[in-house]
């Protein structure tokens, strides 16, 4: 038995919650979480996908980004309608998300965005 295996949470859709996101040149990954009882963050869904070979050619911003609405995507039934923290370890992608012009492709995931409450925040990738 292991000691330290992460239990899922039950998804309360009365509280916030909040995702950490990462991309790198193979894959996405996202784990979702929620506040318990506690102030602790619990996480509720773990998720990732291999990148195809054109994704792989995208920026690193765009691939950030790509981890992001994916997420919103495919966890949908879970984060319409909530409040979502939305935690990116790609700081420049933070700034960018709120500029009024966008090149094609992000200007299209950020509509794609736009359905959704959620604040983008920068954390440093160690924490």
């Amino acid at each position: 038995m292991v000691r330290d295996a992460v239990i899922l949470a039950h998804p309360d859709f009365v509280k916030p919650f909040k995702l950490q996101t990462d991309a790198s040149n193979g894959g996405i990954g996202v784990v979702l979480l929620q506040q318990t009882h506690t102030i602790d963050w619990h996480p509720v869904i773990f998720i990732s996908r291999s990148l195809t070979k054109t994704e792989q050619n995208y920026s690193t911003t765009e691939k950030e980004l790509l981890a992001i609405v994916w997420t919103f995507l495919r966890l949908h039934p879970y984060l319409h309608g909530s409040s979502i923290l939305v935690e990116t370890a790609h700081q420049p992608l933070v700034g960018l998300i709120y500029k009024n012009h966008l090149p094609g492709r992000l200007l299209r995931w950020d509509l794609a965005l736009q359905e959704y409450n959620f604040t983008l925040t920068y954390c440093k990738g160690e924490h």
